[in-house]
Formats: C-alpha cells, structure tokens, sequence
C-alpha cells in the first residue's frame, strides 16, 4: 500500500529583511506581533499552502503553538487582513489564511523538491495560469464537486477570469524585495465582486474594535442588517467613528464591547443628516429655513449609550 502524499512542508524560507507591511506590525505590536506572524506562517507551510482559521485554531494555536493572548492575535490577524499580508476575500469567503505569496513559495518548494503530485483547491488558488509556478499544480480540484478535469479546469478559470476582468478596475500587484513571501499579496477587489454592504459595516466595526467577525455575537449581526437596510454605509461608517472617537473608558482597559454601542449613535447621526438634506431641499425650492428644523449646534450626549 503506497503512503500517503505529504502536503506539509519540513520548511519555509524567511527574508533577512521584512517589508513595509511586515514592519508596521512590528512598529504596532513589537516583536510579539512578528512572532504571531511567523507561528502563523508556520502553521500555514504544516499544512501546506492554507489553513482553516476559526475559534478553535485560535484557542489551539494560543495555547500549543505561541503563548499570546486571543485578543492580541486577533488584532495582528485583523491588520495582516487589512495590510493584505493575508488575502482578506479567501477568509472572508471560506474561513482560510493565505495569500499570493504564500502560494508561490509553497509551489517553488514544492518544484525544487521535485514533488510528482501537487493539489490546490480550484477556489482558494491565487496563481494565475501565465505564472510558470502554475505548471507545478498536477491536479486542481473543486471545494463542491470533486476532482475536476485538468482541461475542463483551465476552460473554467479562463472563462471565469475574462468575465472578471470586465466587471473589476485594474488593480496593480506589487512586488517587493523584502517581503516574508517576497510578494505583496493582491488587492481586495482581486475576485471583481462588489463589495456587501452588510460585509463592509461588520469589516469596519470589527477593524475599529479589534475583534474577528468571528467573535461577534447574533445580536449584533442582527442590528448591523438592521441598518444597513436603511441607512447608507457612509453614514454608518461615520457613526461608528464617532461611537470610538467619543467613548470615555470609565477604568483601565475599558473599550466597546459590542457593535449594539453604536446603533442609537448611528441613528442619531443619521437623523441629523436627514434633516440637513430637508434643509438643503427646503433651500432649493425657495423655503425658508426652518429653524426648529435646523441642526446648527446640535449636540450629542454619547454618555446614556454606554454599557448596551
């Protein structure tokens, strides 16, 4: 009986100088956040060119692979996301940590060792077909059907890209010399798809506050659908930033807690911009201001939102 391939790698190479994206979580986290990054890559390379990234990889990698609290992992995950150390629409769609980058090292290990057999999983492959580290993949298959055929695969990818490449704005990828994976990752807007609303908010409170969306509780999914069915993204964006620049921690290592903190903010905010859009109108059609309709010198007591 033949063993079973090896997907793992024994090892995984490292610059003897990170770049600007590795820097700044140094600058932000000091060495702890490099050492969070490299045990992440680490995990990553074990496995092969992915890993699963849930709360349960979170409590085991804390606890058995780096000692680190969940809330500073949490947060250097969230800036890798941002920073594209790690690609933000594969974690968002799938639940895995990777990157263009990470990819590409994985395959030239892989070529270098004269591996016979290399999968990749179709949806999470960020190695476009013109790359000659493509040609190291032996067989793609499909998270929802299975081993798909090779020539099947490329007419697939192929179609698919083309369709993409209309509907996205060309994005520049960059390479830097002195990156962990000599390779900035590619942008957000990789996949040529919109944005979701619903998505944005979550991805926006969940960067002010630190947190993985993962943490978030039905509650406040709850009121962030709420929301975004009648209030634009700006305007809760806005609110959101206003919920952080005005909270007061009443001791040391108070914060928000939930985004449910900012939902009367967000609708107060929103009313205010309501009423300055009657305004404007009202001007337009030759109305006089309504003084009791004006929102000159309305303030705000953030106080009475705290603690929901």
């Amino acid at each position: 009986m033949a063993r079973p391939q090896k997907e793992g790698l024994e090892y995984f190479p490292i610059v003897t100088s990170f770049d600007e994206k590795i820097e700044l979580i140094v600058a932000e986290f000091g060495p702890e956040g490099l050492g969070i990054i490299i045990g992440l890559f680490q995990r990553i390379y074990s496995n092969s060119y992915y890993m699963n990234w849930n709360e349960d990889t979170l409590l085991l990698f804390c606890s058995k692979h780096i000692n680190a609290e969940k809330t500073k992992v949490n947060a250097v995950l969230i800036k890798c996301l941002e920073r594209n150390i790690f690609n933000k629409d594969l974690y968002e769609q799938y639940g895995i940590l990777t990157s263009s980058g990470i990819q590409k090292q994985y395959l030239k290990v892989c070529k270098d060792s004269r591996r016979k057999s290399v999968q990749f999983i179709q949806e999470y492959c960020l190695i476009k077909q013109n790359n000659e580290l493509f040609n190291v993949i032996t067989e793609l298959t499909s998270i929802n059907a299975g081993i798909t055929p090779e020539n099947d695969v490329m007419s697939t990818q192929s179609k698919e890209k083309e369709s993409k490449e209309k509907k996205s704005k060309e994005k520049k990828t960059t390479t830097v010399d002195g990156d962990i994976n000599a390779e900035i990752t590619p942008s957000n807007d990789e996949h040529g798809t919109d944005p979701d609303p619903f998505v944005e908010v979550l991805n926006y409170y969940c960067m002010k506050a630190a947190v993985l969306e993962i943490n978030l509780k039905p509650k406040e999914y709850e009121t962030a659908r709420l929301l975004v069915a009648e209030i634009p993204v700006s305007v809760i964006k806005k609110g959101i930033d206003e919920a952080f620049t005005n909270y007061k921690p009443k001791f040391d290592g108070d914060k928000i807690k939930s985004f449910n903190y900012c939902r009367d903010i967000i609708k107060a905010l929103w009313e205010k911009e309501k009423i300055k859009e009657a305004n404007i109108v009202g001007d337009n059609r030759g109305y006089p201001e309504s003084k009791n309709n004006s929102s000159e010198g309305v303030e705000y007591d953030f106080s009475k939102y705290g603690g929901k």
